[in-house]
């Protein structure tokens, strides 16, 4: 089930038309939103396969890419990718890599 609770997070940095997240991304949007080095994020599609995912916990991937990162997150079976904007990407990535340990979220090679 999909979120739109706008309200709920600030939300400040996040553009595009697509404003849903998966169940269980609030966590993640809350702390892209909150990061100081991130200027602004986007959300892709959320897709689900029963059977495949991170049994419950969020996981996320983080890939480089020319002038953004690309985040790709699983809980359960909720499947959704971030693109997350800043200056300095190299320092953007070990920012969050380093937020997301401390709240408890598994990053994935």
């Amino acid at each position: 089930m999909a979120n739109r609770h706008k309200n709920r997070y600030h939300n400040l940095k996040l553009r595009g038309s697509h404003t849903t997240f998966a169940e269980g991304m609030g966590k993640l949007v809350k702390i892209l939103d909150h990061e100081p080095a991130v200027e602004s994020f986007t959300l892709g599609f959320i897709t689900t396969r029963p059977g495949k995912g991170s049994y419950g916990r969020l996981a996320v991937r983080i890939f480089r890419e020319r002038g953004n990162l690309l985040l790709k997150a699983s809980k359960s079976s909720a499947f959704q990718e971030f693109r997350v904007f800043g200056n300095n990407i190299n320092r953007l990535a070990k920012n969050l890599e380093r937020r997301f340990q401390e709240k408890g979220i598994e990053i994935k090679a």
